[in-house]
């Protein structure tokens, strides 16, 4: 009767057993099918990332390009003032009060000055 009561205790705790394991089986296939699916996402964002790093990298590389033009573009018109200026302070040391040629040579400024901004 002990070993009959026994040998139950030990089925009871044996079929008890089994259950937990089984419920933990299942519980760990979840979370792997879990963990899967996160990997799988994590994939997905890390290479969205890099996409948008790089297009970003792109983007800055095309302006610092635009930022360098633009720099020659505003030293090359910085020269050619510099230039004119120097032309008309040459014309002035030079002027003669009641030439016509001046206002010609006054003229051809003009037009360059005009050119100038025309060609941005």
């Amino acid at each position: 009767a002990v070993l009959k009561q026994k040998l139950q205790e030990l089925q009871m705790l044996h079929l008890n057993t089994c259950r937990e394991l089984e419920m933990s089986e299942r519980m760990l296939k979840a979370q792997t099918s879990i963990n899967k699916d996160l990997n799988a996402e994590i994939g997905d964002l890390e290479a969205k990332l890099k996409g948008s790093n790089n297009e970003l990298y792109r983007k800055l590389d095309d302006y610092e390009t635009l930022c360098a033009k633009r720099l020659q573009k505003i030293h090359t018109l910085e020269a050619q003032v510099k230039q004119l200026l120097r032309r008309k302070d040459r014309r002035m040391g030079e002027a003669q009060p009641a030439d016509n040629g001046e206002d010609a040579a006054n003229d051809s400024d003009a037009i360059s000055v005009a050119s100038l901004a025309a060609s941005e």
